[in-house]
């Protein structure tokens, strides 16, 4: 019983270490200890008060101390060791003073931040996990400081150096040997990635250049063999950077810079055919196909050229520029579904579906890559990260049913990334670059293409491949459509139209020119096309939902393709971003699970809007006439034939009218009711 104790002042020092003390409160008014050893107990507080002023040396190592609330009474300390404890601070010790010597080791401390204010210390033990280990200049009387965990850098090494310079001792586990003749450059990294047309500041990267004699060096010491990254290629470069001292000595770094265009996409075509299918033949030539994707116009590469306004090419290579078909060594209906009687062979569930899917593009590209039919030159992965941008499995045949193996989709080898998604070394590749998204398209028989195959299709299969989601639904009944033949990820001809501009910028990445709305007046919006003020928003300040206004018209190879010409309304629902409209409109509350919404005239529930106010759809109308004009329905919101809510039913009070329209222009009269 410690409290035995209480009240002691003969006692100078006392050794309690190795017990199981948890409190320190009989210890409190023994005036005359000067020495308390309680190392390796089970203290949590810290209890000890100003009835101990007398205490210069205190050990409290291997306890359970979080913090030291209270210690700043004991003013006369000298020695203290908190080590081995729970510590995340060190603000309980920044009034003693008078203290020589301070054991940190072993603690949660990331920071030291103000011990330069215990001016006397003289001894230091420290961590090797600290952010601010610099500070130790300021402390004009130390002498040592022990860091035995940690291996210095180059830049600490100078820094152990330079503190020796005042006959300062730190200790640590290694140091960095440096040049004593030539100057020493330490760099925080020796590679970065840079977008094409970019300018980076290499001193970013310097942390410091130092020489033993001359010190630390500053720019006008510092050369780089390219002054201006804007001007490179994409591709990979090796940049010198030197330093010169005052003697002329001179010590030089490489620096491997990647330059990247991310506007670029390569795209490599992989064609497959089943094993027994080995007399088939695509039912085009390789001319037809090459024009589908590389041709000038009405092709994939045109398409998102115009859409992205010429800021995004897709460069798609055939190999050996020819038609080349990989025969698998199972027949069609082992990539069918089984049926006891029709098809016994094929798969019984969906990890069947996907273990017979990446065996049979696996072994497509392995196939490839062993016969050589992929120059070297030809790019495929223009962002450099190590992967082909995107492959197009073209398989024989027709589509099957739905979400069936042998339907069109996009999708990864998501079996070629172990836990740390990283690629198994054997994971499918070409020239060097793994094979990761792809899309998976169906040819169609010997004779005539598939009803799939087309432009269309491919779209937006490579707009899923670029980060869009699907704006129809994939299981609900609820029969509304959201978008209709508006947006490339809902209904799609053979000739697509452009997407919404919304999906442009935020999955394309294509920035628009837009206006943003948010008091009454008249506003002037360009046509879609237009790369200036062709797109108007209005954050409602609710919900995470915004209006959308853009003017579409039948114009150019893929704009001539909309329902009709006119002002879209359409609601954004950003709390739905990067899931599109895949889950059907209405959940069990009734609130809608959309991304985007077209506004057009539709039937809702009069009672329910009676009742509550709100809208409730009972008939969606046609989407795909939806598009307002100045002479035909040219108003949307309250008390006009085509409301606007939002997505839990609740009115929109805006009302928006058109006041002129012409082929590139139409003006707009924006109300906020309320």
């Amino acid at each position: 019983d410690l409290c035995v104790l209480s009240d002691n002042n003969i006692i100078m020092a006392l050794d309690l270490s190795n017990n199981y003390i948890d409190a320190l409160d009989c210890l409190s008014n023994m005036t005359g200890l000067v020495v308390l050893n309680l190392n390796s107990n089970l203290i949590r507080d810290f209890g000890l008060n100003v009835y101990t002023p007398n205490l210069l040396e205190l050990y409290l190592a291997d306890n359970y101390l979080s913090d030291l609330n209270g210690i700043d009474t004991l003013t006369q300390l000298t020695y203290l060791d908190i080590s081995s404890n729970p510590i995340i601070s060190i603000d309980d010790l920044l009034g003693l003073e008078n203290l020589i010597s301070l054991d940190l080791e072993n603690t949660d401390l990331t920071t030291i931040n103000n011990i330069d204010l215990l001016t006397k210390l003289k001894y230091l033990y420290l961590d090797a996990d600290l952010d601010d280990y610099y500070i130790l200049d300021y402390l004009f009387d130390l002498v040592q400081v022990d860091i035995l965990e940690l291996d210095a850098d180059l830049e600490f090494s100078f820094f152990i150096d330079y503190m020796a310079a005042y006959n300062i001792i730190i200790n640590t586990k290694s140091v960095v040997s440096f040049d004593l003749e030539n100057p020493n450059i330490l760099m925080s990294t020796l590679d970065a990635t840079i977008n094409y047309g970019t300018t980076i500041n290499f001193d970013d990267y310097i942390i410091e250049v130092y020489d033993y004699w001359d010190g630390y060096m500053y720019d006008q010491s510092i050369t780089y063999s390219v002054e201006d990254t804007s001007l490179l290629d994409p591709g990979y470069h090796l940049i010198t950077i030197t330093a010169t001292d005052d003697d002329g000595n001179k010590t030089s770094v490489i620096f491997q810079l990647t330059v990247i265009d991310d506007y670029d996409l390569g795209n490599l075509i992989v064609f497959i055919r089943f094993s027994d299918e080995t007399d088939f033949v695509a039912p085009q030539n390789y001319e037809y196909f090459n024009g589908l994707f590389n041709g000038d116009t009405l092709s994939l590469i045109d398409y998102y050229r115009e859409v992205s306004f010429n800021s995004f090419h897709i460069t798609t290579v055939f190999p050996n520029n020819d038609i080349a078909f990989y025969t698998d060594s199972h027949p069609r209906g082992y990539y069918q579904p089984y049926h006891s009687g029709l098809n016994p062979i094929g798969y019984q569930n969906d990890t069947e579906n996907y273990e017979r899917e990446y065996a049979l593009l696996s072994n497509a590209i392995n196939w490839l890559e062993t016969s050589n039919l992929v120059s070297e030159d030809r790019i495929l992965d223009y962002n450099l990260d190590g992967r082909i941008d995107v492959v197009t499995f073209l398989i024989s045949g027709h589509v099957d049913d739905w979400l069936d193996l042998l339907w069109p989709h996009k999708y990864a080898m998501y079996d070629s990334l172990d836990n740390n998604n990283e690629f198994y070394i054997d994971a499918p590749q070409i020239n060097g670059d793994y094979v990761f998204k792809y899309t998976f398209q169906m040819i169609g028989d010997s004779v005539e293409l598939s009803p799939y195959f087309d432009l269309g299709v491919f779209a937006h299969e490579m707009f899923h491949i670029i980060g869009a989601p699907d704006l129809y639904h994939y299981y609900s009944g609820d029969e509304i459509e959201s978008v209709g033949d508006w947006g490339l990820m809902d209904n799609t001809s053979d000739i697509p139209s452009h997407m919404l501009l919304y999906m442009k910028e935020v999955y394309g990445g294509w920035d628009q020119d837009q206006i943003d709305v948010s008091t009454d007046g008249s506003y002037n919006l360009n046509v879609s096309t237009s790369q200036t003020d062709n797109l108007i928003i209005i954050d409602l300040g609710y919900s995470n939902e915004y209006l959308y206004l853009e003017y579409r018209q039948n114009i150019g190879n893929y704009e001539s393709n909309i329902p009709n010409a006119g002002l879209l309304v359409y609601r954004v629902d950003r709390d739905f971003e990067n899931l599109g409209n895949v889950d059907g409109y209405y959940d069990e509350l009734m609130n809608a699970l959309e991304e985007v919404f077209i506004f057009r005239v539709l039937t809702y529930d009069e009672t329910t809007f009676v009742n509550t106010g709100d809208y409730f759809i009972v008939d969606d109308g046609d989407a795909n006439l939806a598009a307002l004009t100045l002479d035909g329905l040219f108003q949307a919101g309250p008390s006009t034939t085509i409301p606007l809510f939002f997505s839990d039913g609740t009115p929109i009070n805006i009302t928006i009218t058109i006041t002129a329209q012409s082929e590139n222009e139409i003006t707009v009269l924006i109300d906020f009711l309320n």
